[in-house]
């Protein structure tokens, strides 16, 4: 046996070793959030049609002042909404209603679908002054990074007669909205930051999505991601402090036809 035999082997060992030196030394590792085979808890038996008819009865406005907390009762990360984990992050669906007034208040969320069947999360409009979203944070509270999601601009799947933005935006120049916290009793443009997408393509579910990359939103230790109109999104993208399971996982000898140190499952796959 000559050195090829032996080199592919070799070159596998020492990547595997590079790989978990690295990571010893805290470089970030990769997770993505891909919504595939999600398995949604509820926060409650409740479903979106009763949800969406429950929007202007769920708390009365006259009672906020009255009720201390009630605007947060569903805030996300309490459990109380639906919600999956993937990768060790929390993944919970948010909803907040009459947005950038005093009585602007959470309400019970819901996915779209809401069983994720679909393998991913379609956004949609639902009144200029309403917010629906996604919140991430890690299960064991550790910062980490958002690097990017694939997006698909739609003209409103779930409701096409109804178009339309959030106020304070276009649906001519839609845009992703992702910030750190969110008070559903303040102004959504003061909150989040705005990454434009471009122009609704249609409702065609086979219609390509496209990568968005951020800068800048760095150890955070959650984060709301929505929308100004009605967008797919998909394979969010994260970097934080590899776990103890995850270098073990990397110390672990490459299996047969594998490669040592490789990224965790579903980093770099491409869907659809």
């Amino acid at each position: 046996m000559g050195w090829r035999a032996f080199r592919a082997p070799l070159v596998a060992a020492l990547l595997g070793v590079v790989a978990l030196s690295a990571r010893a030394q805290g470089e970030p590792a990769p997770y993505v959030i891909t919504f595939d085979g999600a398995a949604v808890i509820r926060g409650r038996m409740e479903t979106a049609s009763r949800a969406h008819a429950a929007v202007e009865s769920e708390v009365a406005p006259e009672l906020l002042t009255r009720a201390p907390g009630a605007a947060m009762i569903f805030a996300p990360g309490l459990g109380r909404n639906p919600y999956f984990v993937e990768q060790g992050f929390l993944v919970e669906a948010f909803w907040g209603v009459k947005t950038g007034r005093p009585e602007g208040r959470f309400i019970f969320g819901h996915f779209h679908q809401e069983d994720l069947s679909n393998g991913f999360e379609g956004q949609h409009w639902g009144n200029a002054d309403e917010l629906h979203g996604v919140f991430i944070r890690a299960m064991d509270g550790r910062p980490f990074a958002l690097r990017s999601l694939r997006y698909r601009v739609t003209r409103n799947r779930q409701n096409p007669s109804r178009p339309s933005s959030i106020e304070g935006f276009s649906n001519f120049n839609v845009n992703v909205l992702v910030a750190p916290r969110f008070d559903p009793r303040l102004s959504v443009r003061s909150q989040f930051t705005a990454f434009p997408v471009g122009l609704p393509l249609g409702n065609d579910p086979t219609l390509p999505f496209t990568k968005l990359v951020f800068f800048g939103l760095e150890r955070v230790t959650e984060v709301f991601i929505a929308s100004s109109a009605s967008v797919d999104l998909d394979d969010i993208a994260l970097e934080a402090e590899p776990t103890a399971a995850d270098l073990e996982r990397a110390s672990a000898p490459a299996s047969p036809g594998g490669e040592a140190g490789q990224a965790p499952e579903g980093e770099g796959d491409e869907k659809r």
